[in-house]
Formats: structure tokens, sequence, C-alpha cells
């Protein structure tokens, strides 16, 4: 949602109309932190032990108490969890070749799926004929940097929430968190990819076929690999 501050001046009719839309969407971003915080807050002030049971001695209080006691330790905790599962979480089989309870496919499948996407990430800015003065690749450097600040903020709250809702008091690893989390943030991601140095040839109808073919190919070699083999 935050991605909508970027919406350049342009988009607006004027001054006033950007002004509201940006305030409206501050406001819904508060009210969205405030629908996770203020339970937390509620069942904190009330000495309240509550957490999810499936993950086993769990407790929202005991946990941000040991996060605020130990901000250092938990910071090393959060970094180390981002670190270890960043490329599998955004580019894995575990996100892109996920059939729940019919299984992960790792095979010919997942990659052609996994290159397609990449392949677009580089490539679909360059279908465009434009070229950007320095005004405008500051704004897009500008929008890159932002997108990389959500990403990394964004990965950064679901860990802290698992970690407090899911996972033992005290614990040096951070439970329950699954790469399908991840899923929204691979949009955000390909705009970091973002350049003009890259450049496609294709008609655009035709690039759009081939990538959608191609996705259309993966994603029919997993499900018959793990359906119907």
């Amino acid at each position: 949602m935050a991605l909508y501050w970027l919406m350049p001046k342009d988009k607006f009719y004027s001054r006033r109309q950007k002004n509201l839309f940006k305030a409206g969407i501050f406001v819904l971003l508060i009210l969205m932190f405030a629908s996770f915080i203020l339970p937390l807050i509620g069942n904190v002030t009330s000495g309240a032990e509550v957490g999810d049971y499936r993950g086993g001695d769990t407790s929202q209080t005991s946990q941000l108490s040991m996060i605020l006691g130990y901000p250092l330790t938990y910071t090393g905790v959060l970094l180390k969890s981002l670190g270890t599962t960043f490329a599998s979480y955004f580019i894995g089989s575990k996100v892109l070749a996920n059939f729940a309870y019919r299984g992960i496919y790792d095979g010919i499948g997942y990659f052609v799926v996994l290159l397609t996407m990449l392949f677009t990430f580089v490539t679909d800015f360059g279908m465009t004929e434009k070229t950007y003065d320095a005004q405008m690749k500051r704004k897009i450097l500008m929008m890159k940097i932002w997108n990389a600040v959500l990403i990394f903020g964004t990965a950064c709250l679901v860990w802290t929430a698992l970690y407090l809702d899911f996972t033992p008091v005290g614990s040096m690893v951070i439970n329950g968190v699954s790469p399908r989390y991840y899923l929204p943030l691979i949009f955000p991601l390909s705009l970091i990819f973002i350049n003009q140095k890259v450049r496609c040839s294709m008609k655009l109808e035709n690039y759009q076929s081939l990538i959608a073919f191609l996705m259309l190919i993966g994603t029919g070699i997993s499900i018959y690999c793990l359906m119907l083999a």
C-alpha cells in the first residue's frame, strides 16, 4: 500500500487531490498497523499469556519483554533468519512451485518458471522506446530504494510477528514463517530490477505471449509431474 506514495504528481488533477490521496493512504496504513499492534498492547498491559499453542511454550508478553530486554540479541536472530532464507523464500521452489498438500516440485518445471520470471524482471522495462533524463533516473533510483526499504521492513515485521506468536519464549530461531508470506513482495522486488540497459526488440504482443506461454509450460510440467505422472 505504501507504494502508492510514489505516484507522480501528473497522475492527479490538482495538488489538493494528491495530498488527500496520500493522506488517505497514510490513514489506512495506520489503521492496518493498529489492527496488529493494539491487541498486542492489550495483552501486554493486562499481563495475559497469549500465544499460538501450536508453537509450544509461547507467550506474546514474555517474548516481547525478551526482545526489549535483549534488542541486540534479537536483531542478530532476525538478521540471521532473513539472510539464510532470502533466496529460497523469494525465488525458491517452496514459493514458486508449492502445490500445498500435493507437494513441492523442484524439477524442470520450476526452473522454467524461475528463469521466465527473472527474464521478465530484467527485460520488461526495456520494452519501452522512451529514454529518461537525469531527473527521471533519480526518481527511478528513489523508487528502487523505497521498494528495498519496504521489502526489508515487511519481511522484518513478518518474522517478528511469528517470533512473538509462534516461537517458544527465548528461542534463538524463529518458527512458523512460510515462504508463501513472501508472495506479495515479489512485485516490489521486480521493480528494483528496472533498467534501460537491457533492450528487448520484440513486439509487445509477442513478448507478452512468450512470457505467458513459458509460465504455462513451466506450471503445466510441475502439475503433471506432481499429480499425474
